[in-house]
């Protein structure tokens, strides 16, 4: 039997600890956990080909929650960490908790940050966090009303209420590009229920920026910011992607304002939810818009970006990213200072033929040349959901972002000459990836010079 959720072990005590997920980021988080001297064991349900390789996998199916249950009974871990937001929504870190495991991610409720935008906005509204003008709506004639309203005869966005694999926001530059965003959300139910009530929001200008910190329940420790790379394209053109890459830290936000920034729109989601009687405790992202008018939140997630973690974990120097979210499970996080940023990462991501588009079956592909590309210095690859191949060179998977190549660099240039060298190694048929992936980054630091 298991026993108390809270303070199971003491401040210092080795864990064990299990992850839940088989992606890139859990990948990370894992790379990030074995560096710990509080690691004791490491186990992930179902893992994956890299994560294997310091840790112990167990193959079972994601949305096998009762199995999830069993193998935690088994294995007594004194940590659980849920990584993907729909596992989050549906609850299954509030599973473990009922089954009396402690586990850090928020519960059901606390996750509808993000498994409901109009949830979000509505508690930004009573929070007092800023947010572009939107309306919610429930059939395809409204959305078509709200799209004059709020884009007055010009563009607006176009968002998915529910979860849609990070490609649910379609950013329209004109009502006609608008309304068949509506269409393929509420008509052809691209994703499914979660299409069938859209958010249409005002576009506002800006530089965008990734924004995390743990959270207790109380308190929140701001990480340093980073930069998603949402669209296909490079240059921010073609549809939107769970992310073709990262960098880290943001250069649209310096260390301070990132921990003001963390205070600002984070904070008060926390005291809100906990005013409304539940306790956040996990990880919030807030997607931030740096406007001339000042920040806007353009959603939460309630976990650990993808791919800013693969970035993320590699610019975090001395600190202990599992003892931080061991504090955050048991809310303990008192008194932690933010996380200062140590040099620069940049994450890129390599995909598959066809990626984003999710209305293709899957197709298995082979990867190969990943020797080669953890040969050039300051490199980790990331592997996504992807099961281990004949030797250390190759995995096979069925497409999406196959590898997250994570260089890491005293400074931008450093990193960003080291991704690529290491993605240039990686053959795999058919894939494309991002070629600016920390541009923005050299040109920031090169204006402030």
């Amino acid at each position: 039997m298991a026993g108390s959720p809270l303070h199971r072990t003491p401040d210092d005590a080795p864990l064990t600890v299990l992850v839940i997920g088989g992606g890139g980021r859990d990948h990370a988080l894992c790379h990030a956990f074995a560096a710990s001297p509080r690691l004791s064991a490491l186990h992930a349900a179902p893992g994956n080909a890299g994560i294997a390789t310091i840790g112990t996998c167990h193959p079972l199916e994601l949305d096998d929650f009762d199995g999830m249950l069993a193998l935690a009974h088994e294995l007594q871990p004194d940590l659980v960490v849920v990584g993907a937001e729909d596992l989050l929504v549906a609850g299954l870190a509030t599973r473990f908790e009922d089954a009396g495991f402690l586990c850090l991610g928020p519960s059901r409720i606390a996750a509808t940050l993000e498994g409901s935008k109009l949830f979000a906005k509505e508690l930004m509204e009573r929070a007092g966090v800023p947010t572009p003008a939107w309306r919610s709506c429930d059939d395809v004639e409204s959305a078509y009303r709200a799209i004059e309203e709020i884009g007055g005869g010009g563009g607006v966005a176009v968002k998915a209420d529910g979860l849609a694999a990070g490609c649910g926001a379609f950013v329209c530059p004109t009502p006609e590009a608008a309304r068949a965003a509506v269409d393929r959300l509420m008509v052809e139910r691209i994703f499914g229920d979660s299409g069938a009530r859209v958010l249409v929001e005002q576009l506002i200008d800006g530089d965008e920026a990734s924004v995390m910190a743990i959270v207790d329940g109380e308190h929140v420790v701001p990480l340093p910011a980073a930069r998603d790379y949402k669209r296909l394209g490079d240059g921010d053109v073609g549809p939107n992607t769970g992310g073709m890459g990262a960098h880290a830290p943001s250069t649209d936000v310096g260390g301070d304002e990132a921990v003001e920034l963390a205070r600002a729109v984070i904070q008060p989601i926390v005291d809100e939810l906990r005013a409304e009687g539940t306790l956040y405790r996990g990880v919030i992202y807030a997607g931030v818009m740096l406007t001339a008018d000042g920040p806007q939140v353009l959603e939460y997630n309630c976990r650990f970006g993808n791919p800013e973690t693969q970035a993320l974990v590699r610019v975090l120097g001395d600190a202990d990213l599992l003892d931080l979210l061991h504090r955050a499970a048991t809310g303990r996080l008192d008194g932690v200072d933010a996380i200062v940023a140590s040099g620069a990462a940049v994450a890129v991501c390599v995909a598959a033929e066809h990626y984003p588009d999710l209305q293709l079956e899957p197709a298995p592909v082979h990867v190969a040349g990943l020797d080669a590309a953890r040969q050039v210095d300051g490199v980790a690859l990331f592997i996504g959901l992807a099961s281990a191949g004949a030797t250390s060179d190759e995995v096979r998977a069925l497409g999406g972002r196959v590898v997250t190549v994570s260089a890491w660099g005293e400074d931008f240039s450093t990193a960003v000459e080291r991704a690529y060298a290491a993605a240039d190694r990686i053959r795999l048929d058919g894939s494309h990836l991002r070629r600016d992936i920390g541009q923005p980054a050299l040109v920031a630091v090169h204006a402030g010079c």
